[in-house]
């Protein structure tokens, strides 16, 4: 595959394409075998990852989402005639049926002036591969706007209020993807003035708010990434996999369930 180059591919070519994605480089963190594992066992995509693979689409691939997606009606029982005739319809055209929250997510992004300031002129899923000098690494980006100089990235979430997307921030290691994305766009020779992530409500009234990741969260990613990106070469060199741990470990209750 081309390095250092953004590149506008089908998604099953991004995906069977070798490479450290930051998927894999998640389970790399919970142990060498998580990695090996997810590695040779891709994981299926869940109804949840149906819905936000459909949401991505219908926002950033707005053309592609009519050819690949039939919108079921709002309220539509899955288990009617209608809805069973709907699905064989969505079949016949090489489509897949979708909820209607996805166009009422949709709606909420293109509603914020913000976000819709970001993806005017942007290039949008492009796929970036380069070599870091311990492996080749890649990424998908859902947004880089190249005349802005701002990379972002469009996240689904139960609440965009400060207080708990910062919370999904840390819990969910969005710095780290940061740090992964930031390093393939500058890959490309490309200057980055900001990274922002949309966030966007999965539930009503479906909220949407654009952060930016502050330059401490993205400097403290990058360190965690560079080390695991030095481990994750080691263990590809020695064919080592360890797990969690193969000594005896203390545990304790967690904080909120002591007395």
């Amino acid at each position: 595959m081309e390095l250092n180059k953004l590149l506008d591919l089908p998604e099953e070519e991004y995906r069977s394409a070798k490479g450290w994605n930051y998927s894999l480089i998640k389970e790399f963190m919970k142990s060498p075998k998580h990695y090996k594992y997810a590695l040779e066992n891709p994981s299926v995509p869940t109804p949840a990852m149906l819905l936000g693979t459909a949401t991505h689409c219908a926002i950033l691939q707005p053309e592609e989402f009519a050819k690949k997606y039939v919108v079921a009606p709002e309220g539509l029982d899955g288990r009617t005639a209608e809805a069973k005739a709907l699905k064989k319809q969505a079949q016949d055209m090489g489509a897949s049926l979708t909820d209607a929250c996805v166009i009422k997510m949709k709606d909420s992004v293109y509603s914020n002036k913000a976000a819709v300031d970001i993806i005017d002129g942007a290039l949008t899923e492009r796929a970036i591969f380069w070599d870091n000098g311990m492996g080749v690494c890649k990424c998908k980006v859902d947004i880089w706007n190249a005349e802005k100089g701002i990379l972002a990235d469009l996240k689904t979430t139960d609440s965009v209020l400060p207080s708990d997307f910062a919370n999904s921030i840390a819990r969910l290691k969005y710095y780290i993807q940061a740090a992964h994305y930031i390093q393939g766009i500058q890959a490309t020779g490309a200057k980055i003035n900001d990274y922002l992530i949309v966030a966007l409500e999965n539930k009503a009234p479906y909220d949407c708010v654009v952060y930016r990741l502050g330059a401490d969260a993205i400097i403290q990613g990058i360190s965690i990434l560079d080390n695991i990106y030095e481990s994750l070469a080691f263990c590809e060199a020695t064919n080592d996999w360890a797990g969690v741990s193969d000594q005896i470990e203390d545990i304790e209750l967690p904080k909120w369930a002591t007395i």
